[in-house]
């Protein structure tokens, strides 16, 4: 593996790019992005589309799991409780 594929809705693009070369020099990996509309990355999810990591919302990603598409993270986000 050369490329750590990414999934995400939008907003998280200018964080993406910002750790690009920084997680380059540390593992060697560049990141291939596919960034949008969440509702429009789901489906993508759901057309197949491989990914390394997702980066969507709490509920979309919960959705996601449901349907066998995404495996939960064991990192949990405590803003939400």
């Amino acid at each position: 593996m050369k490329t750590l594929n990414i999934l995400s809705g939008g907003a998280a693009q200018g964080l993406v790019r910002s750790l690009e070369p920084a997680f380059k020099t540390e593992t060697g990996l560049s990141i291939a992005g596919d960034l949008g509309a969440v509702g429009a990355m789901a489906d993508r999810l759901r057309a197949g589309v491989p990914a390394d990591i997702v980066i969507l919302t709490a509920a979309l990603v919960a959705t996601l799991a449901d349907e066998g598409l995404v495996v939960r993270s064991s990192i949990t986000d405590n803003r939400s409780r």
